[in-house]
């Protein structure tokens, strides 16, 4: 699947990589959140000392911004995108992701109103690993 941005998501790309010297592997916007999925072990650069990259951006664009470090290991890059929910286990078998939610509160948290938190982490795992499925137990 191909990603298209239009001129502001590139501005806010561009401006967030000028910034903050790490290299942005996707971006995109949720209920008026920037989502940028970075490189791996990019977290600590991009954030900055005490979080200084992060707030003079939010000050610029005066938008929110997520922060998910890509990982190659499909079950380590679930668990950089659904932090600060946690995971008891994540398992991979041929292709279906099932995820053990730590209690209730959590697996509502992944799943979401209208499994809408699944469909998106469905539709943004799937761009970067060959994944059938994701189950939240």
């Amino acid at each position: 699947m191909k990603n298209i941005y239009d001129a502001n998501m590139m501005g806010y790309i561009n401006l967030f990589e000028t910034m903050s010297r790490v290299k942005v592997k996707d971006a995109y916007i949720r209920e008026g959140t920037i989502v940028f999925i970075i490189e791996e072990n990019g977290l600590r650069k991009a954030l900055g000392r005490n979080g200084s990259n992060i707030k003079r951006l939010v000050e610029m664009i005066k938008k929110k911004i997520k922060l998910i470090e890509f990982n190659p290991d499909v079950e380590k890059f679930i668990r950089n995108f659904i932090y600060p929910s946690e995971a008891e286990e994540i398992k991979n078998e041929d292709g279906i992701i099932k995820i053990k939610a730590a209690g209730s509160k959590t697996k509502g948290l992944l799943i979401g109103r209208e499994s809408k938190n699944l469909k998106e982490m469905k539709n943004i795992v799937g761009r970067y690993f060959s994944v059938k499925n994701i189950i939240i137990v």
